[in-house]
């Protein structure tokens, strides 16, 4: 019996911790990919975003911004692009648990999904408009 208290107590201290972590480590992905021009690195850029449903709000030289909202969730980004190299920095958001602790930024993993699948498809676009 005793034991069956010590193992129903390590479980619940268990859970209670993991459920009190920050969450994963946010990402900001920078990335090469084929040697292209910098208007065809915006035009796959574009074309990825619009896929993924985001929003684009801004456009500078070798810079867009783009939003996404799904219900309450909403996060804000910026993709800067030159001579083959894309980094894609997180701007804001909110209801995505964004939290600095400890010199690190931690964020709901959702937003990492979104960031990776937009990744993969710009990579996917670059090479279709490199090679049409």
């Amino acid at each position: 019996m005793n034991k069956l208290k010590l193992i129903v107590a390590a479980l619940t201290l268990a859970l209670v911790l993991s459920s009190c972590s920050p969450g994963h480590q946010l990402i900001e992905p920078k990335f090469n990919v084929i040697e292209t021009t910098d208007k065809v690195l915006e035009k796959a850029i574009l074309d990825s975003l619009m896929s993924k449903n985001w929003i684009i709000t801004g456009q500078e030289l070798n810079k867009l911004t783009a939003d996404y909202s799904r219900g309450r969730i909403s996060v804000s980004i910026s993709v800067h692009y030159a001579k083959g190299e894309i980094t894609i920095i997180h701007e804001k958001s909110e209801n995505l648990k964004y939290k600095e602790e400890e010199g690190k930024i931690y964020i709901h993993p959702t937003y990492n999904k979104w960031i990776r699948n937009l990744e993969k498809e710009i990579k996917l676009r670059v090479q279709e408009v490199k090679f049409k």
